[in-house]
């Protein structure tokens, strides 16, 4: 009995393989990266609200305040753990960034060493995708 025959090289065969992982690697980041950018822009919101909240509270009426907040309309969230919030979801967009623009760096470095791109995802089936919004700079910080 005959063993199949396959059209790459042992070699080329793990780069494709290798190029393929690293795509699927950046697909999951720039999802990991818009997840943290929904995050942080509703971190955002809510420090926003926070500080209308509190402009609010200081303009009205005490028994105003204190019905508003009994019906849930004013909140007495901690701005400065809003600040927190937010400051951590940016250092962690920037983290996610930085491993996007390594992983792509890699995938072009295998791209290049294997093979064209578009051969790689026509072989696949899977396409590179450009960075998220995230890295592409558009969610700056505050």
């Amino acid at each position: 009995m005959q063993a199949a025959r396959f059209p790459y090289k042992p070699g080329r065969y793990r780069g494709v393989v290798r190029t393929v992982d690293l795509a699927v690697y950046a697909d999951s980041l720039a999802a990991e990266a818009a997840t943290l950018s929904a995050r942080l822009e509703r971190a955002r919101g809510r420090l926003r609200q926070a500080g209308i909240e509190r402009e609010a509270r200081e303009a009205l009426p005490a028994e105003v305040v204190m019905r508003l907040r009994r019906l849930g309309l004013l909140h007495t969230t901690v701005e400065s753990h809003a600040t927190l919030e937010v400051e951590e979801l940016q250092r962690s967009c920037a983290a996610v960034e930085q491993l996007q623009g390594w992983v792509e760096a890699r995938l072009e470095q295998e791209s290049q060493a294997h093979g064209d791109q578009a051969g790689i995802e026509a072989a696949s089936g899977i396409a590179t995708t450009p960075r998220s919004p995230v890295s592409r700079g558009r969610v700056q910080a505050a």
